[in-house]
């Protein structure tokens, strides 16, 4: 399925998410159809960037902030899924049945993983047309998650590389840094 088939099928998931005021209670498991979280634009890395939790296997580091990393297909770490939440979607991490959360409301907030819950704005995340993936909110500038520009570090895996993601005002921010997919197996 071409990929902006696919955006668009998410977009009016979410969309329909949105509809029902019902919350999701914050016990609910989340669902595990998945996909890579990838931004649009591979960079400097040939297998493209994906969103990724810190750390590997019995070191993996739920607690820290999230990092773009080379994508890892069929890894759990990097396996996300829209779901519903109160007042809108959110984007749910399968294997660790947390959700995608700002650390705060503000441009340049690390972007971290943590129990869903169905009220807090934090995780209330959406795609808008062009593939940004920003907070929903009424108030203060659209925010979108976005990775740092520059180059790659060199990670862990071989030819593995990382850079930092975090929360970036969508408005400011350069369009290949800010534009993602969820791209299935």
């Amino acid at each position: 399925m071409p990929a902006a088939a696919l955006l668009l099928l998410m977009v009016v998931g979410l969309l329909a998410c949105a509809a029902d005021p019902s919350p999701v209670a914050t016990d609910t498991p989340i669902p595990t159809a998945a996909g890579l979280l990838r931004l649009a634009d591979n960079l400097d890395d040939p297998q493209g960037y994906c969103v990724d939790v810190a750390g590997f296997g019995a070191n993996i580091r739920l607690d820290a902030p999230l990092q773009a990393h080379t994508c890892k297909p069929d890894s759990g770490d990097q396996m996300f899924t829209p779901i519903a939440l109160a007042d809108g979607g959110g984007i749910g991490l399968v294997e660790y049945e947390r959700c995608l959360a700002a650390s705060t409301m503000e441009s340049e907030a690390a972007l971290i993983v943590t129990k869903c819950d169905a009220g807090a704005a934090s995780q209330r995340f959406a795609f808008d047309d062009e593939g940004r993936l920003h907070l929903v909110r009424t108030d203060g500038p659209a925010l979108c998650v976005g990775i740092a520009g520059g180059s790659g570090e060199p990670a862990g895996g071989r030819n593995h590389l990382r850079r930092d993601l975090g929360m970036y005002e969508c408005e400011s921010a350069e369009p290949g840094l800010i534009e993602w997919e969820l791209v299935t197996q």
